[in-house]
């Protein structure tokens, strides 16, 4: 056997090992991050003039003005319930929650509760974060909830599998503006492959990092015969317009941007090429100098997510890695790089923004700014006094490929776009 033959064996051996410690390594993250994102789902159970049902929901994060919590769920949910109460499986408890409704939206097919413990017994449930920013096609997604059909399985009427939710897994078939059967409005939806049914409504769609990409509304939809189901067809309306409902009721939330927390060390960053890979395929190729970057570059991984919150006053983010776009807006300028671009940034009069500009011409949240490929992409987020491109009113939730070149108006003010 030749030294270059014996070499190229065991380069193939490495990549194997790593594919399938890589592959497990992926379930087990995925694993535990659903335990923790079980802890934060809850089944609603609602009561009707006649009968009763149920749905699924979240926690978005504790009620400053009490002991509660607020809720997200769907609207058609409690839509003409008399009562509702939400319920949390914790190690082998039931944990009852009384249930008001705070906000809700018909068009947006979106509730918030306000749930408060039916008694002192301890129990804290973890909070979901929101994702902001692009969805891309083919992410891994799961749905938590309690669909109707997994209820088959429990005829013995036992109360600890009632509120043992059900987790289903697949990947984002397409983001588009778009409607459910349920929801009226125009709004960003996307369309997965994680099964959901009747009972999963308003429950969670998590990406690989536990953070919400979407709220579970509409299951299998029939063809076009009206008979055959078109299986693998499910609607989310997406975590962009979670964010946006949330910010019009003025509720407090955890929003993150694409990426892990870094401060988890059981979740990775699902974007960019493995760290462990790196440095193992510097060191078969003699690069000292590149495993020394290849740890540099693992222990910098993931700082871009954060959570922002209600009170905050910072109103340009700081560039993460070399920048590639400066804006500039009535006073205001930004640099932002390709990292934080392809992840979305917002502007608008809201503190919450990436690029916050107080103008009352403004929406709270009025458009966004993201890198799809080599395209920069404007999306006019259904704002009150629109978005031109080059004197063209575009229509909301809809991406526009710009510019430096372009002429962009948001509420009638200059956005100035350049290379830095």
């Amino acid at each position: 056997m030749s030294v270059v033959t014996a070499i190229l064996k065991m380069v193939f051996s490495v990549f194997v090992l790593l594919a399938v410690g890589t592959s497990v390594a992926r379930a087990q993250i995925q694993s535990e991050v659903v335990s923790l994102a079980d802890g934060a789902v809850g089944r609603v159970v609602v009561e009707y003039d006649e009968g009763w049902g149920t749905g699924s929901g979240f926690v978005l994060a504790p009620n400053p003005r009490g002991d509660g919590y607020y809720f997200l769920t769907n609207h058609h949910v409690i839509d003409g319930g008399v009562s509702a109460f939400v319920g949390f499986k914790s190690n082998d408890q039931i944990f009852k929650y009384d249930a008001k409704v705070a906000y809700a939206s018909y068009e947006k097919d979106m509730a918030i509760l306000e749930i408060v413990p039916q008694e002192s017994f301890g129990h804290t449930p973890r909070v979901l974060s929101v994702r902001v920013g692009t969805i891309n096609k083919g992410e891994q997604v799961a749905a938590v909830g309690f669909p109707g059909t997994s209820d088959i399985s429990n005829d013995s009427g036992n109360e600890l599998a009632f509120f043992e939710t059900t987790l289903t897994q697949g990947a984002v078939s397409k983001v588009s503006p778009g409607k459910t059967q349920r929801n009226r409005g125009t709004q960003e939806i996307v369309q997965h492959t994680a099964s959901i049914n009747p009972g999963n409504s308003g429950g969670p769609m998590i990406d690989f990092c536990g953070t919400v990409l979407g709220i579970n509304t509409a299951g299998v939809v029939l063809n076009s015969d009206g008979e055959t189901p078109a299986n693998g067809t499910f609607f989310a309306p997406s975590s962009n317009s979670i964010a946006g409902f949330l910010r019009d009721s003025n509720v407090p939330f955890t929003s993150h941007k694409a990426g892990c927390d870094s401060d988890n060390p059981s979740v990775v960053s699902g974007d960019g090429p493995d760290n462990n890979l790196l440095i193992i395929l510097a060191v078969l190729c003699g690069g000292g100098a590149a495993v020394i970057g290849g740890i540099y570059y693992a222990s910098t991984r993931g700082k871009e997510g954060a959570a922002i919150g209600s009170d905050r006053k910072v109103a340009v983010a700081k560039p993460s890695g070399q920048s590639i776009l400066a804006v500039s807006m009535a006073g205001q300028s930004a640099q932002f790089s390709s990292t934080q671009l392809q992840s979305g940034v917002t502007i608008g009069r809201a503190s919450e923004n990436t690029l916050t500009v107080t103008d009352r011409n403004l929406s709270r949240r009025h458009a966004s700014l993201s890198l799809q490929g080599r395209k920069m992409m404007l999306t006019d987020l259904g704002s009150s006094n629109g978005t031109k491109i080059d004197g063209r009113r575009v229509k909301p939730n809809e991406p526009v490929q710009i510019n430096t070149r372009s002429r962009v108006e948001l509420g009638g003010i200059a956005l100035v776009l350049k290379r830095p």
